[in-house]
């Protein structure tokens, strides 16, 4: 098998992006609004989710809102760099927040045996048919030779669910671990603040590896080949670890005779306004046709690459039997 990874120049960037976990006020009340709903749902009792949401509000706030109060600065994301922080924010959102969440958790689980057992404990066929893998805190259900019945169905719900809220739970363990082990050299540290509907403000916690090394991945494969028109050798080594053999091949087109056509006009607008976005969205399409039409008069034949398929859908309303589209 070989792995071949193209535009490789963005592959540090990409990992980072893929591996980069966060915390936020929102995150983390969702977690609470699922379990509260969730135990509702399963047994008729509630936690205090309210108080709880009140209080992640409040803790993460007294945390992090003074790093924004200097007048000095007006960037919505700061990175940490004093490590003696890092201290302070996995002690409170520890002790305040997932302390809390994991009794939560408890009270969830138990539920879930209970709702699970009474769903299955009825099964005459149990010992033939269902068989189990004991797990720490439930059983997952697997049906053999058959079908699932509604009370299978409806128990393997309850596991599944369980499942993904408490890996969003252990996800907040894990960035606090990752937070408070940290030197300031294996990742970046930032908090970054956005203004909500309500007008309150979310705080992010969010903790990105500075370097993503995949050497090991490599030597699953035959053989790994990266491609890139920009592609630096020195720079990949350094924040993946892949080494080895470098080509560099000449260009086979001639930038210098390029000519650039540049339209102000955005075709992602971010207004609030809808309306102004369709504006927007209009201007773009009509820029794209007039773009095409006043290369086609300078030149006659055009070869045009497409990024995006909308774009092929927009220049395919004016088609006629010149046009031969391949995608």
């Amino acid at each position: 098998r070989v792995l071949v990874i193209d535009e490789a120049h963005e592959l540090d960037d990409a990992l980072v992006s893929a591996t980069q976990r966060s915390i936020s006020i929102t995150s983390i009340n969702k977690i609470i609004y699922a379990i509260d709903t969730a135990l509702k749902s399963i047994c008729g009792k509630q936690i205090n989710s309210a108080e709880m949401i009140l209080k992640t509000e409040k803790v993460f706030t007294e945390l992090f809102e003074p790093l924004f109060k200097d007048e000095k600065r007006d960037e919505t994301s700061l990175a940490i760099i004093d490590t003696s922080f890092y201290e302070r924010i996995y002690n409170t959102l520890y002790r305040e927040i997932y302390t809390e969440l994991l009794d939560m958790m408890v009270k969830y689980k138990k539920a879930v045996d209970d709702k699970v057992w009474s769903l299955l404990k009825h099964h005459h066929d149990i010992s033939h048919e269902v068989f189990f893998i004991v797990r720490k805190y439930a059983q997952f259900l697997k049906i053999s030779d058959r079908d699932a019945d509604e009370n299978e169905n409806e128990a393997s719900k309850l596991i599944a669910n369980l499942n993904k809220i408490e890996r969003k739970v252990e996800n907040i363990f894990n960035i606090l671990s990752d937070v408070k082990s940290n030197k300031g050299y294996d990742y970046a540290v930032f908090v970054r603040m956005n203004k909500t509907k309500t007008g309150k403000y979310n705080y992010h916690l969010e903790v990105k590896p500075v370097f993503v090394n995949i050497e090991y991945l490599t030597k699953v494969f035959k053989s790994t080949i990266l491609t890139s028109a920009t592609l630096e050798h020195d720079l990949i080594k350094l924040t993946t670890g892949i080494t080895g053999e470098f080509n560099s091949l000449p260009p086979v087109f001639d930038y210098s005779r390029v000519k650039m056509l540049v339209k102000d006009v955005n075709p992602q607008p971010k207004h609030q306004n809808k309306e102004k976005i369709a504006q927007e969205v209009e201007r773009w399409k009509q820029s794209l046709l007039e773009s095409l039409d006043e290369l086609k008069r300078k030149h006659g034949r055009v070869l045009a690459l497409l990024t995006a398929y909308d774009q092929m859908a927009i220049i395919k309303t004016i088609a006629d039997d010149d046009f031969v589209f391949q995608c």
